[in-house]
C-alpha cells in the first residue's frame, strides 16, 4: 500500500477510535459534563475514554505507517490527534450555538449533516499533517 493511504488509514483509525472510545466510555461511566453550555451530554469521562482509544489504537496500529515509530512517540501523536478531534468537536458545537442551530443540515437524519458527522476529523488531519511533517 503506498505511503499515502497508509498515513491516511493510520490517521482514520486514530480519529474513529477517539470518537468511539468518548462515546461509549461517556454513555456507560459519564457524570462530569465536559462543556454543558456548547455540548451538554459531552462528558470528561468520555473525552478520557477517547484519548485512551487513540492511544491505544495508534501504538497497535502504528506498523502500518511508513515510518518506524518509537512507541511513546505514536502514543503522544495519537493523544495530540485524539484532543485535536475533541476540540475540533467542540469548536464545531461552539459555532452552531452561537448561530442558533442544531445541526450542519439534515443529509444524514437525525445525524445532522455531513459536517456535523466529520468536524473532529477535520482537526485532527490538521494537527496530523502538522505533526507527521516534523517526521519526513
Amino acid at each position: 500500500m503506498p505511503s499515502r493511504e497508509r498515513l491516511l488509514g493510520w490517521l482514520v483509525l486514530i480519529s474513529i477510535s477517539n470518537d468511539t472510545g468518548a462515546y461509549l466510555l461517556g454513555s456507560w461511566r459519564g457524570r462530569i459534563p465536559l462543556a454543558p453550555s456548547l455540548s451538554p451530554s459531552k462528558t470528561l469521562e468520555g473525552a478520557v475514554g477517547g484519548l485512551l482509544c487513540a492511544v491505544v489504537i495508534g501504538v497497535l496500529c502504528g506498523g502500518i505507517l511508513p515510518m518506524n515509530l518509537h512507541p511513546i512517540l505514536l502514543a503522544f501523536i495519537a493523544l495530540l490527534i485524539g484532543f485535536a478531534g475533541q476540540v475540533g468537536d467542540l469548536l464545531e458545537s461552539y459555532f452552531k450555538r452561537i448561530h442558533g442551530i442544531k445541526d450542519f443540515g439534515s443529509a444524514l437524519g437525525s445525524h445532522g449533516g455531513i459536517f456535523d458527522r466529520v468536524d473532529s476529523h477535520f482537526a485532527s488531519a490538521i494537527v496530523f499533517l502538522i505533526l507527521i511533517n516534523c517526521f519526513k
